[in-house]
């Protein structure tokens, strides 16, 4: 089981039992496992107590950004063991009664006992402040480690660390056992996921519930994780009866529908400045789109059959697309005049089934496949620079996935030769030869 996740996302702290799992809170647990997310390194293997994992026990887990630090239960559930992660050494004990957490900017360690809620500067092995009332099962602070959120049984409240006054949240529904909560990165709005309904936006100000973002028609809530980006919300935990990835516009105005296509949309990508969407229908045609507007700003002609995929590169200006006959087409993102284009469909007549089509990271090269090939052609020109035969290469191909890495240096094929087999293979990105399999 995963019990925490640091502010940044890249450490993760799990408990495992005897046989190397635990699949429910009643199971035992033998270790603390600290762990990359984006590598699945492991850290840091600690020896734990054997005991029970309640659901409430899990606030007593914490992982600092960085991944520096850790703090786990002791053997009483009345006390905190704070962890050093290089060595696995235990800095300290803390009698704890509830929540624990880390300020986002990995200084200072937050910790609730007795009625009081205390907050160790981590540099220098001392109280950093004046402990403040409170009694919270979970508590959060923000980035600059001004404002706090304190969850207990009757609610949320927001606290001003600089004044000590305090804001009720605006509370429609009783705090539920299981949630996920975080501040926005400037620290003016408060999110958190409960086990029934919508995820809820506060403004931590005035303690205004100022939005409810719903999560699913048909599913009850979302219990998980969340990081911010931007005014957009990631949210990665269950919904339902599985794990779901979502995003969310926290921003108050209600959502666009882009109207134009007469037929199915299938690919569509926006610039990573959010100025401009481009969207492939079966219609044959591109649209750009104002993503601040929704105004169809141009409508790009000139594919054969439906569009099957397409990316952006916005340093260039430009966008590639790809219909189901492989027909290329690159077009500019300001005008939506088509630049250059291309037929890769074979000499005979017969069509390849082209399926995606991407920009390098540096936008000197567009990488693609239909059915048989892996070609790579020049950006400003679509000349053909090199292609492999995927046959060849993966015996019998099926391909589900392409990425490209960043850096533009390597290439990753997902391919799936029969029904009880997943490949994966890494090809460099400048020849296409096959570099590990």
């Amino acid at each position: 089981i995963v019990v925490a996740v640091s502010d940044d996302g890249r450490f993760a702290l799990s408990i495992v039992g005897s046989s190397g799992e635990i699949s429910d809170e009643n199971a035992i647990a033998q270790s603390h496992v600290l762990w990359e997310t984006l590598s699945g390194k492991l850290i840091r293997k600690v020896d734990a107590f054997s005991s029970k994992i309640g659901s409430a026990w899990v606030n007593q887990f914490a992982v600092s950004p960085g991944g520096r630090y850790f703090a786990a239960p002791a053997e009483s559930k009345s006390n905190i063991v704070l962890y050093d992660s290089a060595t696995g050494m235990p800095i300290k004990n803390f009698s704890i009664s509830h929540g624990c957490t880390f300020s986002p900017d990995g200084e200072w360690f937050l910790y609730c006992t007795g009625g009081k809620l205390h907050f160790w500067d981590l540099a220098e092995g001392r109280e950093a402040r004046a402990p403040l009332v409170a009694s919270v099962r979970v508590l959060r602070c923000n980035a600059d480690r001004s404002r706090l959120a304190l969850v207990d049984h009757d609610g949320i409240t927001f606290c001003d660390l600089s004044t000590g006054e305090r804001i009720a949240a605006e509370m429609e529904v009783p705090v539920f056992t299981h949630f996920a909560m975080t501040f926005s990165p400037g620290g003016h709005q408060f999110v958190a996921g409960f086990s029934q309904g919508p995820i809820r936006v506060w403004d931590t100000r005035t303690g205004e519930l100022v939005r409810l973002v719903s999560t699913n028609e048909d599913v009850p809530g979302f219990l998980g994780t969340f990081s911010w980006r931007g005014s957009y919300l990631l949210g990665i935990g269950r919904n339902g009866g599985g794990t779901r990835v979502r995003l969310w516009d926290t921003r108050p105005e209600k959502h666009q529908v882009l109207r134009g296509h007469t037929s199915f949309v299938y690919p569509v990508a926006i610039t990573p400045g959010g100025e401009r969407i481009a969207s492939g229908g079966w219609d044959n045609t591109v649209k750009i789109w104002s993503a601040l507007t929704g105004e169809n700003l141009f409508t790009i002609e000139g594919h054969k059959s439906h569009v099957q995929d397409l990316d952006l590169d916005e340093t260039s200006g430009r966008g590639v697309s790809v219909d189901i006959d492989s027909n290329i087409l690159l077009w500019s993102l300001e005008t939506g005049q088509v630049l250059e284009s291309r037929d890769l469909s074979a000499a005979d007549g017969s069509t390849t089934g082209a399926r995606m089509i991407f920009f390098t990271d540096d936008g000197r090269s567009i990488i693609g496949n239909s059915q048989e090939l892996l070609f790579k052609l020049d950006s400003a020109t679509l000349e053909l620079q090199e292609e492999i035969n995927l046959e060849e290469v993966l015996g019998r191909p099926d391909l589900r996935d392409l990425k490209i890495s960043p850096g533009a240096d390597r290439v990753a094929l997902l391919n799936n030769p029969s029904r009880n087999a997943t490949d994966l293979n890494i090809l460099d990105a400048t020849s296409l030869a096959v570099v590990k399999s």
